[in-house]
Order: structure tokens, then C-alpha cells, then sequence
């Protein structure tokens, strides 16, 4: 029997397909695991049923993909001691694990920020979570550095679960752009520029967190510096 032309490609489609159908059912999945963890597949070929389950047998499981993190990832007893830090907290701060367990987290917390930790810390005792909280920790130079946490606790442990990202450098962005905004306001409403050096070298200590500061001229006539405002 004659068949037309697109009836014959029809089929010639139809039997590709199936014919790729039977090739994908004799794949087969082979995995390789690690016997420690059980963790790794690798897929060889074929098509895949069901995913594999993620079950992690034991606690260094986690920990070791917790050790792997950029941020800041730590356990705190609500006895005000961390239990667990991973490696990006040596790398920030500088102090060895050791060092960060044996004291009192508060210790590494700026004097200002003491207040306003210790009141979060005992909200998140209570049961409440904490999706952004902000303050300092001390690094081993003396030098601090801005973070932005997110906490829940296990109150039938006494253990909070943290984790924090190093905001520093968006912080000092937003003094420098605040400090560039106060120096041009004051330009724009002082009558002239002796008037305003004051207010500029004032706006600029408040926005910096400078406890002092002053500005400083270029004598020409006597080649020296000299200090005009404080």
C-alpha cells in the first residue's frame, strides 16, 4: 500500500521515539557512597526514579558541611559561652577556637553594643527569634568589625543556633556617604566658608563616630601647617 509522504515521516518519528524510550529504560543509575556518611551519588547515566534521600547520620556530618561556610556560624549556650564556632570566626577575628570558647562571648562585644546583646540574647532565650541584629565584635588587633545576625533557639537544649555575615564594609560606605551628605548641607546653608568649617569639621565627627577631630591649613607664606579648627 502507497502511503503519502507525510504519513511515512509520521511513522519514521513515532518509531524514533520509542526506540529512544527503550534505550533510556535500559540505563541504569550507579552511585558510588562514601561509607562514612553515605552522602555522595554520582549519576553515569540513565534516567533517574526517585531522588536519593539525604539522611545525615551523625552530627559531624553537619559539621563538616557548617565548617565549609563563609559566614559566621557558631552554637551559643545560653549560659553565655559559644559551644561550636567553625573556621570563618579565626579567619575574622583572629583568635583561635580555643580562645572564643573559654570566655564569654560578651567579652568580644564593644562596650557600646554590651546593653543591646545581652537584652537580644535573653529575648532569644525566652523563644523569639532574631532575623537582624547588629553589633560589634572585637578582633585580636583591638580593631572591631560590624555584624548582622539571624539566631533561634532549642530552649530544651540551652543552645542557640546563629549564624552572622561581616557587614563592615557596607557600614563604612554608609558613614562615608552620610558624611559626604552633612559636609554639603552645610556648605549649601552657611553665608560663607569660615562660618561653616565648624559646622562641616561637627558634622563630620558625628557621622564618623569621631570623638575628636580638627582641620588643618597650609601657611604658604610661612611654610608650615597650622591648625584652624578643633
Amino acid at each position: 500500500m502507497l502511503l503519502p509522504p507525510e504519513a511515512r515521516v509520521n511513522r519514521a518519528v513515532d518509531r524514533s521515539d520509542r526506540q529512544e524510550a527503550a534505550r533510556l529504560r535500559r540505563f541504569r543509575l550507579c552511585t558510588k557512597m562514601r561509607p562514612s556518611s553515605g552522602l555522595c551519588t554520582f549519576l553515569l547515566g540513565g534516567a533517574v526514579s526517585a531522588p536519593v534521600p539525604f539522611n545525615p547520620r551523625t552530627e559531624g556530618d553537619l559539621r563538616e558541611f557548617i565548617d565549609l561556610s563563609l559566614n559566621l556560624v557558631c552554637i551559643a549556650g545560653t549560659d553565655g559561652y559559644f559551644k561550636h564556632v567553625n573556621p570563618a570566626w579565626e579567619t575574622t577575628f583572629g583568635f583561635t577556637r580555643e580562645d572564643l570558647l573559654s570566655r564569654p562571648y560578651l567579652e568580644f562585644v564593644h562596650p557600646d553594643d554590651r546593653e543591646a546583646t545581652t537584652a537580644e540574647a535573653a529575648k532569644i532565650a525566652s523563644g523569639c527569634n532574631t532575623l537582624s541584629f547588629e553589633n560589634r565584635y572585637r578582633c585580636k588587633d583591638g580593631s572591631y568589625r560590624w555584624l548582622l545576625w539571624s539566631a533561634v533557639v532549642r530552649a530544651e537544649r540551652g543552645l542557640i543556633y546563629a549564624i552572622a555575615a561581616d557587614i563592615t564594609e557596607r557600614k563604612c560606605e554608609e558613614a562615608r556617604l552620610a558624611a559626604q551628605y552633612a559636609v554639603t548641607r552645610v556648605l549649601a546653608e552657611a553665608p560663607t566658608l569660615a562660618s561653616a568649617t565648624p559646622r562641616i569639621l561637627e558634622a563630620i565627627c558625628e557621622s564618623l563616630n569621631w570623638s575628636v577631630g580638627s582641620i588643618w591649613r597650609v601657611d604658604q607664606k610661612e611654610k608650615v601647617l597650622r591648625c584652624v579648627e578643633t
